[in-house]
């Protein structure tokens, strides 16, 4: 044991010893304790990104990125300290960095506070790389038996290593490095986390990076349960062979995309047995290995939907705190059959997602990835979820060659932004319009939707109106009216389309929860189809024919990879034609084929979309 010790206080001086001292001090000193001496502005240029990851990484055990978040990226950091655990439930503390320029740690104790009180933990962390601090919500006093000076940790290992275990410091710096170590767990103890946790008290902090981070994490996760699992999705052939064609038939349009080439092969039986028994290296295999990430992906915005619906309040707890523990046991601690309940719930207020068979829904979680994913998601409070999570992560798990070659590119959110500040949609006025003393949505519409940036951020944008009143129900009912049937898109290929449809259900979750809040009892009498199709939106334009005709409707043999609800069924209505309406305000087009299909229509006409 005293070896460990004497290790981890060598490995936090040879962390000090590693910086060229002489560049961050313009060329004034070249020792640790020589620039501990001073006052430097570094937090955010050395501690920060440089001295304390290494020390996080190197002596308390995390992996920054994947269990350790960090907030270099999020563009609001008020309320975001520097670093924060993936899985706050073991380790309930946040780490916030200073300069040398800091004498007293303590003047930042408000500042800390405030996270934990924002995320519920019970340890908040200042470090300056000369002083490491430790607060609780109890007292603006650093907890004696936690804290720590670097500098005399430095000095006494320097003058005398054999007796630096002995020195109060450094029995302080031994307690903090074993209590706030990672500590991995097992999955009966994250089962055990997960049903013992606190309940949300609805202000908590949703930070989106480390959300983005952890999620990335579940789709692996699951994605590689999936792979090991192909046996199940092999007894499709007999247990269902319309489903298992449908599944080659997927696979063969993964493997045309990734040829490039513009038109599918015939499938049936046996296009579904030559996908399960390809090589990892050929055309079919990697395919084949994407449409199992596409089930990995579609298991997990389940799982994160039907957990954003029950912090809300939207459907019963199952998932999560009290109501995990209480149906756990009612279900004879199955937990596969905890989750089938909670999407039975979920299948209440939205069909199509969670009740009807698709070409992702023969893959069950296994019991030990399912906790590891609801242990992954008690760490959120997801009430809180109003960005484009989904499309992010999706976007870095399309090889990028590929997506070149098809002509295909997904939006970053920063140029979704920049693109809606230019067209000018972001006043009020823009958002609604008046008839008769009555709000309306204006009508906003997108041709080639991919995973719905675009519209995500129309709908946060609408949500954060100014003339919007919280407090009047009929306000935030006009609200839920705007997302539901002021924003439409399509998207030819029918897994994004997919994405689409579940980043505008989230968009509507902190509007529902809103609508609970004010008026007991109300549940929304369900979600209604939300103006999604997946299709190629120059097919719907019929100028002459509004209503469309079942044939023409029906363009993809593709369709039924992703069974549409009865409410969207084969007419559309003349309402739910956008561009009919001279109040659309934006139109982006950016699939190839809708590229394509402007150069067959007359200039005047196109432009008469935009109008």
């Amino acid at each position: 044991m005293s070896r460990t010790e004497i290790d981890l206080v060598a490995k936090t001086v040879a962390i000090l010893d590693s910086v060229d001292y002489l560049r961050y001090s313009g060329g004034k000193v070249s020792t640790y304790l020589e620039y501990a001496a001073g006052s430097w502005t570094d937090g955010r240029k050395l501690i920060a990104p440089i001295l304390f990851p290494k020390f996080v990484e190197q002596v308390l055990g995390f992996r920054m990125g994947e269990t350790m978040g960090t907030q270099e990226t999020t563009g609001d950091t008020k309320d975001i300290p520097d670093y924060v655990p993936g899985d706050t439930r073991t380790h309930p503390f946040v780490f916030d960095c200073k300069g040398m320029d800091t004498v007293n740690l303590s003047k930042w104790y408000d500042q800390i506070t405030r996270y934990l009180e924002n995320k519920n933990l019970s340890y908040g962390v200042l470090v300056n790389m000369r002083d490491l601090g430790v607060y609780t919500l109890g007292s603006n006093d650093a907890v004696e038996k936690f804290s720590f000076s670097f500098v005399r940790l430095y000095h006494c290992f320097v003058e005398n290593p054999a007796a630096v275990l002995e020195k109060p410091n450094t029995q302080c710096f031994l307690r903090f490095a074993e209590a706030f170590r990672y500590v991995p767990l097992t999955i009966t103890g994250k089962l055990e986390k997960v049903t013992q946790a606190k309940s949300w008290t609805g202000h908590e902090i949703l930070d989106i990076e480390l959300l983005t981070n952890r999620l990335r994490y579940v789709v692996e996760t699951i994605t590689e349960d999936a792979r090991v699992r192909k046996a199940e999705l092999s007894s499709l052939r007999d247990a269902d062979p319309e489903r298992a064609i449908l599944v080659g038939q997927e696979v063969e349009l993964i493997a045309s995309e990734i040829e490039h080439r513009k038109e599918t092969k015939d499938t049936s039986m046996t296009t579904f047995d030559a996908a399960l028994s390809a090589s990892p290296q050929s055309t079919l295999g990697r395919a084949l290995d994407l449409y199992l990430y596409r089930v990995g992906y579609f298991t997990m915005t389940r799982l994160l939907l039907a957990r954003a619906w029950e912090d809300i309040g939207f459907i019963e707890q199952t998932l999560y705190d009290g109501g995990l523990d209480k149906w756990y046991r009612n279900f004879n601690k199955e937990i596969r059959r905890v989750l089938k309940y909670s999407f039975d719930l979920a299948g209440e207020r939205y069909k199509w997602l969670f009740n009807v068979d698709n070409n992702y829904t023969w893959y069950e979680p296994s019991e030990e990835i399912l906790v590891d994913v609801l242990y992954e998601l008690s760490n959120f409070y997801l009430g809180k979820l109003n960005q484009d999570v989904l499309g992010t992560i999706y976007e870095e798990y399309i090889d990028r060659m590929d997506k070149k070659r098809k002509g295909q590119y997904y939006t970053p959110r920063e140029i979704v932004e920049f693109i809606w500040n230019r067209v000018g949609f972001t006043k009020d006025e823009h958002f609604f319009r008046y008839r008769d003393g009555r709000r309306q949505p204006r009508l906003v519409f997108d041709p080639a939707s991919g995973s719905g940036g675009f519209l995500v951020e129309a709908a946060r944008r609408i949500r954060e109106s100014h003339s919007i009143d919280y407090m009047d129900f009929d306000d935030v009912l006009d609200l839920r009216t705007a997302i539901l049937t002021g924003t439409f898109g399509s998207e030819i290929s029918p897994f994004p389309y997919y994405i689409t449809e579940v980043n505008l259900l989230i968009q509507l979750t902190p509007v529902i929860k809103r609508m609970m809040q004010m008026k007991q009892g109300f549940r929304g009498k369900g979600t209604p189809a939300l103006a999604i199709l997946p299709i190629d939106a120059l097919s719907l334009y019929n100028p002459a024919q509004l209503a469309l005709t079942k044939e023409e409707y029906d363009s993809s043999k593709l369709r039924n990879l992703l069974p549409l609800e009865s409410q969207k069924g084969w007419c559309l209505p003349r309402s739910s034609i956008p561009w009919t309406n001279s109040s659309l305000i934006a139109v982006q087009i950016r699939h190839t084929s809708a590229k394509k299909g402007i150069e067959s229509c007359s200039k005047q006409r196109w432009i008469g979309f935009l109008t």
